[in-house]
């Protein structure tokens, strides 16, 4: 069981449940090791933890790999490890994004297939995936890792380009301190926050409510992509008083 690496890599699979965290790391406390690095993730009640011990300082890892299996197989947990050469020391020079998807309904397949094939060819790495929803499959958020001259502006095209095409919606985040504290969001108001659809409301003042519904539908079922649509919709409402918004409004 003795391992000749200063790293070990530990692997901890199974039924989430409070407390594995707890008495893992009472484990590695009791033979004074330290952690490089560690991750976590739950997928529907199924826990994956990885944990990466440094063991320079102890003459007797096995003792600590004992207390881990021990622990792990009370707990009805799978654990596994593995020596470890070195830490990265990749992290500087890479970037990293988070792209956040959301779907009416449930995130389709295909998108997700055609989504990360993409990824994989201008050589981006997913290395996180979170269902922002355990309830239901209608939000991801997608963290990913590239080299620092990926062009991450073709990227957003092309990936925008298959949201539209899969009716899902996309957002592409730099990973960094100022993500985690959000200030704006900026959203649609349109069968968001009200049920209507307020050019389709002006049409209908304007005597064009039904070929300006007609583009609106369309629009949603995919047949034309946003700026098409708008630039239509738009198109027929020219000379419209800007009095009507405000009637609109007011009602």
């Amino acid at each position: 069981m003795l391992v000749n690496n200063s790293l070990i890599l530990i692997n901890v699979s199974g039924k989430d449940q409070p407390g594995i965290t707890s008495t893992l790391m009472k484990a590695i406390i009791k033979g004074q090791h330290s952690i490089k690095d560690m991750g976590q993730s739950v997928t529907h009640g199924l826990l994956s933890l990885s944990i990466l011990i440094d063991v320079s300082n102890s003459s007797d890892q096995s003792s600590l790999l004992k207390d881990l299996l021990f622990e792990a197989k009370k707990m009805n947990l799978t654990l596994d490890f593995q020596a470890v050469e070195q830490i990265s020391n990749g992290q500087s020079h890479i970037q990293k994004h988070i792209i956040s998807s959301a779907a009416r309904e449930e995130i389709p397949p295909k998108f997700i297939a055609q989504m990360s094939e993409k990824l994989a060819i201008h050589n981006i790495n997913i290395w996180r995936i979170d269902n922002v929803d355990p309830t239901q499959f209608c939000s991801l958020d997608i963290s990913t890792t590239s080299s620092l001259n990926v062009d991450w502006k073709q990227v957003k095209a092309e990936l925008i380009k298959i949201a539209g095409e899969n009716k899902v919606d996309i957002a592409i985040l730099k990973d960094n301190v100022f993500r985690r504290n959000k200030r704006l969001i900026v959203f649609d108001m349109d069968s968001t926050l009200i049920q209507a659809e307020v050019i389709d409301e002006l049409a209908k003042r304007h005597g064009v409510g039904e070929k300006v519904h007609s583009i609106t539908e369309r629009a949603m079922n995919g047949e034309l992509n946003f700026d098409q649509s708008l630039k239509e919709r738009v198109r027929l409402l020219k000379g419209l008083s800007t009095n009507v918004m405000s009637d609109i409004l007011e009602n």
